[in-house]
């Protein structure tokens, strides 16, 4: 009759550290899921400015940067922040003084700002969908938590690219 409680009280422990392990690993899941959703979100309208800013540059006999167009064709691929940022501010200054047709339109002023606010929160997403995911694969492949996470099939993630 002694060993009843014993036996009832490592169970019960054993039980809640599993729940608060598989917890943990879903909220961390959940969390990388929904910064990819969020990225995705902004890859699109990324690539809606893109084709219309392109379109207004093809106006003024301009060409977008490389980078840009190439991530407005393929936006699945992983984003280099220091290309992002070179191309935004080659646009910027395209309109500011080579061309003053495009530095007094509105449209393209519009746009361009929506375009670096864009690629700031881009940028600024993909540094935490990265840290997230570094920090989901050691946490699933712990000791402790590793146990859980094959229990569970939490599976590691392998890049931010879909």
């Amino acid at each position: 009759m002694g060993m009843i409680p014993v036996v009832l009280a490592i169970a019960g422990f054993v039980l809640l550290w599993i729940i608060v392990n598989y917890n943990s690993l879903s909220t961390r899941r959940t969390n990388i899921a929904s910064l990819q959703v969020a990225r995705d979100q902004l890859l699109a309208s990324y690539v809606r400015m893109s084709k219309e800013l392109s379109a207004l540059l093809l106006i003024y006999k301009k060409e977008m940067p490389v980078y840009l167009v190439e991530l407005a064709n393929d936006p699945s691929q992983k984003i280099n922040a220091s290309k992002l940022s070179s191309s935004i501010k080659q646009l910027t200054l395209q309109a500011n003084g080579h061309t003053p047709e495009l530095q007094n339109n509105p449209d393209y002023q519009e746009l361009l700002s929506s375009a670096e606010l864009t690629a700031t929160k881009l940028i600024k997403n993909q540094q935490r969908l990265e840290t997230e995911i570094k920090a989901y694969n050691q946490q699933a492949t712990r000791m402790p938590y590793r146990i859980v996470a094959q229990l569970f099939g939490f599976k590691r993630i392998n890049s931010l690219v879909r």
